[in-house]
């Protein structure tokens, strides 16, 4: 009965966590979030059993909510980590978080979907999220299909050109100066 009323409750969990990927994948971050953070609340979940996913899944959900917030994204990347050093996912996530936050880009701007924001870059946040990118796409727990090192080098070329504009003061590329480049 004991191992019933344990299997029961780890079921739940995993219930509430699977409808937060629901939300998520519907683009509802507000209704993911709040899943995840149940799941991830759940006394039923303890840490080392993949609750380092349900935090990587929590961060990316405070991330791209319609209010981001950037804070708790942080807190459930790092706390990610923490149950599971070395985990690349959780590693683009705070780097990619650390990366908008150095580049000075309001997040409702056009100029998030660019790499930065000229006037306001903090390039020390931006190095930071460089070193992040390096890291997990040396990460030895690589997920699969994850495209890990993809993912970091796009992350880094946006840091680049994002330390580029900081240093050359130059306005950054939008995505049609992008598009323009990829025809010829």
């Amino acid at each position: 009965n004991e191992l019933k009323t344990e299997l029961s409750r780890r079921l739940e969990s995993l219930s509430v966590f699977v409808s937060g990927l629901y939300a998520y994948a519907r683009g509802d971050f507000d209704e993911a979030t709040t899943r995840f953070e149940t799941a991830a609340a759940a006394e039923s979940w303890p840490d080392g059993s993949g609750k380092e996913v349900v935090l990587l899944f929590l961060g990316n959900a405070y991330a791209r909510r319609p209010e981001p917030d950037f804070q708790l994204a942080t807190d459930a990347y790092e706390q990610s980590l923490k149950l599971a050093p070395g985990y690349s996912r959780a590693m683009l996530g705070l780097a990619e978080v650390k990366r908008l936050v150095a580049s000075g880009c309001d997040r409702s701007s056009d100029a998030v979907e660019q790499s930065c924001c000229a006037q306001t870059i903090d390039i020390p946040g931006v190095l930071s999220a460089v070193d992040l990118y390096l890291e997990a796409s040396l990460a030895p727990r690589q997920a699969a299909m994850a495209d890990v090192p993809v993912k970091a080098s796009l992350g880094l070329g946006h840091s680049y050109v994002c330390l580029s504009v900081a240093t050359l003061d130059l306005p950054a590329p939008t995505a049609v100066d992008y598009q323009a480049e990829a025809r010829k």
